[in-house]
């Protein structure tokens, strides 16, 4: 099974149209974000994969404005998102975006700022799962950031446990009857 593919915004992939200026800090993926206050700006991302999903970081809407976005794959009928309302701090990794399960094939994914400024998008990072036929090689995959990590399924967690306690047990049972110890 093909492996999550992290994509940050500051990869030549994605495709920025409109007055986006780069930013970012910690505890952001990679201490990077591309951030647009303009309405129509655009961000575009072509990939071979059967599911994407989009993170940004949200600012204090009392400062940054409530962002309003739309996301469209190959062309179909937007799917709208409307930031929450933060008065106070910041939210990172924010899944604005989760597609449907896709066909196994080339798609374009388009992020569009709807809102007039002063609504802020900070686009942090995307993530997309490859085709397992995917005929070109896939680009290195990164580890997940905190909130990539809680798509874990309950079994691949229980896994993660039950080796962890085997090996554990494992070690101490050698330790029990080493001669030097």
């Amino acid at each position: 099974m093909p492996s999550l593919i992290i994509v940050d915004d500051v990869a030549a992939d994605i495709m920025y149209t409109g007055n986006w200026s780069q930013g970012g800090r910690f505890p952001e993926y990679h201490n990077t974000t591309h951030g647009t206050a303009s309405q129509g700006d655009t961000a575009t991302f072509n990939f071979t994969g059967t599911w994407i999903s989009v993170y940004v970081s949200m600012g204090d809407t009392d400062i940054w404005g409530i962002p309003s976005l739309e996301f469209a794959v190959d062309g179909g009928e937007p799917e709208s998102y409307t930031s929450i309302n933060i008065s106070a701090g910041q939210s990172w990794h924010w899944q604005a975006f989760s597609s449907d399960i896709l066909d196994e094939r080339e798609h374009t994914l388009v992020i569009n700022h709807t809102d007039a400024g002063p609504s802020t998008l900070w686009l942090d990072f995307l993530e997309y799962l490859p085709s397992s036929s995917a005929s070109s090689p896939a680009p290195p995959s990164e580890s997940a950031p905190t909130a990539a990590s809680e798509h874990l399924s309950k079994g691949s967690l229980a896994g993660v446990i039950v080796g962890s306690v085997a090996g554990t047990i494992i070690i101490l049972v050698l330790l029990a009857v080493s001669p030097y110890h």
